[in-house]
């Protein structure tokens, strides 16, 4: 379920708030009592105004301590709390020095919180069981994400207790780091999460907008039988991945959810070992992990053993599993251009190819491509990692500043450069390129890079960074899901969403 957090300066504005957010879709409606300027009658609020759902209603009064804005005594803010519960709200959410002050009565049930909006303590099993015994139905416990860990942490408890005796368990954690754990507090057993109204502020670090949480996520449909996947990256905001692997589950009638995790590179094995341990199956892996992951996995396929970089993760037997569809699907791209350029013919061993860029999407493409006899040279900013891969795949290195001189048929754009938000910037100038060349780049957001728009008007060839990408995630997507539809079918729904939002 989903409960929607409604602020407002007084009692029929929270009114309003509530009534939009049901007709919104929400399960649960949290009423701020703190957020009001003035005093709100509960009777009124309640029992006239919100009657007909009372039920679903919790109503809480934060200190400032506690990330809201009550400035009043505290015998006031518990004599508010009390009248809620004597107007039959359903719920009432209370921290645990109040638990005691106010009396279980009538059929309004406790959620007994906790927050730290600092940081992730080590001892959160201890604060669970301690409040547990303040007679709560629910226990949520709510901190600081400081580490992409946090918030599997706090899923990890709210899995064993809610599988367990006891009151039920809400536990995630605040913040960038920890919006995953919002996203799968419902699929670790939590009775609901939380959201803010469409286009309304957060009341919480992370909080996302009810819309966003049903059309997306489709967090309804998400139950403990849920199949996990995600995308690890730092930065995870410029990716698409998160509505397209969502909406092709859906198309495809498979029970899955797909988050993006934000993960530091000095975070990514702990990350990995406690992905696994909660039970996620499957992950995309982008910058900067692609070399990094393929070193923490237990067993790699064949490609990532030739190509040297993951993109993909499969939870195997003991540990993960790599794989890599970036190669495959760069080169299928890419064929496609040739033969469109050479009259059909997809022969590329006469091709000289420049790959710019030195990281995973490098590796990728530049293996397949001397498996197929073409000539291929790299060229990155940092020197040190291109030496190693033309070392490694016995092509030539050329230096960053030289890379304009080195004449080819192909270039290959596989640095994040142009990509969005930065979007004017390119690592080609235009003066460089020659009519008639195949300018492949890598980025698909936007569609049409600064590279790209030039490559056109100087009378090159481009291709663009979606068809990439809509091969590779539909070979992803076939592996994550095990389904038996036909992996151009998967790619045609891949590219008709990212066709929406592209």
């Amino acid at each position: 379920m989903i409960c929607v957090t409604v602020q407002a300066g007084d009692g029929a504005a929270l009114a309003d708030g509530a009534n939009e957010a049901f007709a919104s879709g929400a399960d649960r409606v949290e009423l701020r009592l703190d957020s009001c300027a003035q005093p709100v009658d509960l009777g009124e609020l309640i029992g006239v105004r919100l009657a007909g759902r009372a039920a679903d209603l919790i109503v809480t009064c934060r200190r400032p301590g506690d990330g809201g804005a009550w400035l009043g005594d505290e015998g006031t803010r518990i004599a508010l709390l009390e009248a809620a519960i004597d107007a039959g709200a359903g719920w009432v959410d209370i921290e645990e020095d109040a638990a005691g002050r106010i009396s279980r009565r009538g059929a309004t049930r406790r959620i007994v919180s906790w927050h730290d909006f600092n940081d992730t303590p080590s001892d959160l099993e201890r604060v669970w069981a301690r409040l547990a015994r303040a007679d709560a139905d629910v226990v949520k416990l709510v901190t600081a994400a400081r580490s992409a860990c946090d918030g599997l942490r706090l899923l990890a408890l709210s899995a064993a207790h809610n599988a367990g005796d006891g009151p039920a368990t809400i536990a995630f954690a605040m913040g960038r780091l920890g919006q995953p754990s919002r996203l799968l507090a419902t699929r670790f057993g939590a009775p609901w999460t939380y959201a803010c109204r469409a286009g309304r502020p957060p009341a919480a670090p992370g909080q996302l907008p009810i819309d966003i949480l049903r059309e997306v996520y489709r967090l309804h449909d998400v139950a403990t039988r849920t199949a996990v996947f995600g995308l690890i990256g730092d930065p995870v905001d410029q990716s698409l991945g998160y509505l397209v692997h969502n909406a092709v589950y859906d198309s495809l009638g498979f029970d899955g959810l797909y988050v993006p995790f934000e993960v530091p590179a000095d975070e990514l094995d702990a990350f990995l070992r406690g992905a696994y341990a909660l039970g996620v199956a499957g992950l995309s892996v982008t910058i900067p992990h692609k070399r990094n992951a393929l070193a923490a996995a237990l067993d790699v396929s064949e490609m990532v053993a030739d190509c040297g970089a993951a993109n993909t993760l499969l939870r195997g037997d003991g540990g993960w599993i790599a794989d890599n569809t970036d190669a495959p699907a760069a080169i299928d791209a890419l064929r496609a251009a040739v033969a469109a350029v050479h009259h059909g013919q997809t022969d590329m061993s006469d091709l000289r190819v420049l790959v710019l860029g030195a990281g995973g999407i490098a590796r990728a493409v530049i293996r397949p491509l001397v498996d197929e006899g073409a000539t291929v040279a790299v060229s990155a900013r940092r020197p040190v990692q291109a030496q190693a891969i033309a070392s490694e795949c016995d092509i030539a290195e050329i230096a960053w500043e030289l890379r304009h001189e080195w004449p080819c048929d192909v270039l290959i754009q596989c640095t994040p450069v142009g990509m969005w938000p930065h979007v004017d910037a390119t690592p080609f100038d235009s003066a460089g390129l020659e009519a008639g060349t195949i300018v492949f780049d890598t980025v698909y957001r936007p569609r049409l890079t600064r590279l790209l728009r030039e490559a056109a008007t100087h009378g090159c060839v481009p291709l663009d960074g979606v068809e990439l990408f809509a091969r590779q995630a539909a070979r992803q997507i076939a592996s994550f899901v095990r389904h038996c539809e036909p992996l151009d079918r998967i790619e045609r729904l891949v590219l008709d969403r990212l066709s929406e939002v592209v």
